[in-house]
Formats: structure tokens, sequence, C-alpha cells
């Protein structure tokens, strides 16, 4: 009966997370205008970048690394869909820091990190349901190929949800950062720049010198887009398994790290008073 009762309880706490993740998910439905700005964005983006790949490909006569032009396109259209969907929570923690309004959630029955986590969990998924229709539709056109197959598709769904609660979580760890210091901009601005670069947004690592893939080998920017988004265009069973690890590993130290930081700005603003 213990063991029930222990079951039931940890069932009712996650049921919890998961109707902030589904409030979230409808209320970012709401905003129709919103969505088809981001949907005409996202066009004008992929516009570009393909632009840009497929004038770099003639002058360059041969492929790069294994991309040929096609692939490429397929990676760009995947990176930019993810990226676009990452979590936007930076500002409203940090508004929520400054205004006092974080002690209403200190009394609230739930850890505050794991509502925001599954907050942003909504908005994210609701945002690639809409955006990758459209990156793959443009990619399609342009290529009149397609790059992907189920395999190659099921492996980018299941890495791209985990990129995003990584994301997500380094997010939240930056915007925690409000507890300590005056602006968090910089900060969510370098790792912005991070994701751009070692974290493949726009260029695989896998064309860039040695010494930013060894880099980017030990950070785990490079799990929130291009981890995802080559197990799309080129499947590997042992890519996907070693990728699913590394990502998995990664939450968990961030999950340890933004509770720690949480824990310790939690009673620096209890000792303030709020």
């Amino acid at each position: 009966m213990k063991k029930k009762g222990i079951w039931r309880y940890n069932l009712r706490k996650i049921q919890k997370y998961l109707e902030v993740m589904k409030i979230s998910f409808l209320s970012s439905s709401s905003y129709s205008r919103d969505v088809l700005g981001s949907l005409i964005f996202l066009f004008l983006i992929l516009f570009i970048m393909f632009s840009l790949w497929r004038v770099i490909f003639s002058s360059n006569g041969s492929g790069l690394a294994h991309f040929t032009l096609s692939k490429m396109l397929w990676y760009v259209a995947s990176t930019e869909a993810l990226m676009l969907s990452g979590s936007k929570l930076r500002v409203r923690i940090d508004s929520e820091i400054r205004s006092g309004n974080i002690a209403n959630f200190l009394v609230k029955p739930f850890f505050y990190p794991l509502f925001l986590v599954f907050d942003s969990l909504g908005s994210s998924i609701f945002s690639l349901i809409i955006r990758l229709p459209v990156a793959f539709t443009v990619a399609l056109f342009f290529t009149l190929r397609l790059e992907l197959t189920i395999n190659g598709f099921l492996s980018y769904v299941i890495l791209g949800f985990l990129g995003l609660v990584l994301d997500a979580l380094i997010t939240i760890f930056i915007g925690f950062f409000a507890f300590f210091i005056e602006d968090t901009a910089p900060v969510y601005w370098i790792y912005n720049k991070m994701l751009f670069t070692i974290g493949g947004l726009l260029i695989p690592v896998d064309i860039m010198p040695e010494i930013i893939k060894k880099v980017s080998y030990y950070l785990p920017f490079r799990f929130v887009l291009y981890n995802p988004a080559i197990s799309c265009v080129n499947f590997s069973l042992n890519f996907f398994i070693a990728s699913l690890v590394g990502v998995s590993i990664s939450i968990l130290v961030m999950l340890f790290l933004t509770s720690m930081e949480f824990s310790v700005a939690s009673r620096r603003l209890s000792i303030n008073g709020g």
C-alpha cells in the first residue's frame, strides 16, 4: 500500500508539471498574428541562408566534408526550426526576480526551476510543430529532394525535444544570474553566439577547424542544434545513441547546477527579505 501511495503521489507531481506544459502550449497557440509573423521570418531567414550556401557550393565546386548542397540546405532548415523554437524565458525570469514577484512562486507547491522548464517546453513544442513543416517545405522547394528518412526524422524529433529541454535549462541557469548581477543580457548573448558557432546553427561543426571541433565536443551546445540536425539528414544509429547519452548527461548536469544555483539564490532572497 505504501508503494502504491508513493507512486500515486509521484504521478500527481508529474501531472502537475505536465498541466503547466499544456497551458503554455495552448497559450502559445492563441497568438495567431505572432505565429504568422514568425513563419514569415523563418521563410526569409531560410531563403537568405539557402542562397548563400548555393553560392558557396557553386564556387567551391565540390562538397564540404560529407555534405552535398541538398543535405546542407536540409541541415540549415533543421537547425533554424529548433533555434527559433528555443526558450524565451530569460526576460521573464529577470523581470520576476527584479520585481520581487518570484517570492509568490516560492510558496507554491512546485519546484520553480522545473515549473519554468515545463512552461518553456509547452511554448517550444508548439513553435516547433508550427515551424518544422514550413522549414522542411522550403527545403524541399529549393532542393527538389527529400533528404529525410523515417529513422532520421524520428531521431530528430527525439534529440530535438531533448535539445529543447537542455536549452530551457541553460536559459533558466542564465536567468537565475539575475539574483547576483544587474543584467543577464550579456551572458545570454554569449550563449546565443555559442549556438551560432560551436552549436552549429549556420555552419556544421564538421567543416570547422579541428580546434573548434574539439571545443564543441566537450561543451553541451552541440546537443541543442547540431546533433539533432545531423541525425536528421545523415542518420546513424551509433551517432544517435551517442547523442542520446550525451544530451541526457548534459540535461542531468544542468538540472543539478540550476537546482544548486536556485537553492543558493532563494536563501539569499530570504535573507534579504524578498
